[in-house]
């Protein structure tokens, strides 16, 4: 999933707790996000590699930032680990 933040750069660079909890019903999310190929396999391949990592049990979600002044370089923001 993206958060389409392209109406609010002038304003929120970033997905903003302002824009969360202020205007959520403008946001428009793009499901799936709209990736190539190449860095879907990128995605996967590093949320296994964080998963194994840090030996994670079950399931988790890892939240991923593309780096748009960078090639789209992907960063890691966080993994929220789901027990069953």
């Amino acid at each position: 999933m993206e958060v389409d933040l392209n109406p609010y750069l002038e304003t929120d660079a970033v997905y903003s707790n302002r824009l969360k909890s202020e205007i959520p019903e403008e946001l428009t999310y793009l499901c799936p996000a709209p990736l190539t190929k190449d860095q879907l396999d990128e995605l996967n391949w590093l949320a296994a590699a964080v998963f194994r990592v840090l030996d994670a049990q079950d399931v988790s979600r890892i939240d991923f930032r593309l780096d748009m002044h960078d090639n789209w370089k992907p960063y890691i923001l966080e993994i929220n680990p789901l027990r069953a």
